[in-house]
């Protein structure tokens, strides 16, 4: 089944990114899960960053949690505030993938997939 998500970038990057992925997940993922992990992972090279946040702070300033829907989840760290960004389960495999630690933010206590 093809995934209906529409990956942004063009070229390469989504093969070259996705075995990378898969090796990362410890689930099987579904090709819309690939393709908003690698645009996820795309968002956070092509932008320079060095934290999570920053792509979520990104997505957030161009509205795009849609295009994220089956990574995306309400996280709270906390502080009882719902905040706009990844599962736990992308988080790992994205970090895997970047060869990244977590930030030194606060734990995460609880999140809900919308």
């Amino acid at each position: 089944m093809k995934a209906k998500y529409k990956f942004p970038v063009k070229g390469r990057f989504i093969e070259n990114i996705k075995p990378e992925i898969i090796k990362a997940s410890y689930y099987e993922l579904s090709d819309e899960e690939i393709e908003q992990t690698a645009h996820y992972i795309w968002l956070y090279k092509s932008n320079n960053c060095d934290e999570h946040y920053e792509v979520n702070n990104i997505i957030n300033q161009k509205n795009s949690w849609d295009e994220f829907t089956a990574i995306r989840s309400l996280n709270d760290h906390g502080y009882r505030k719902r905040i706009k960004g990844i599962t736990p389960k992308f988080y790992a495999i994205i970090c895997k993938v970047l060869d990244i630690t977590g930030d030194d933010g606060a734990t995460l206590k609880e999140y809900e997939i919308y």
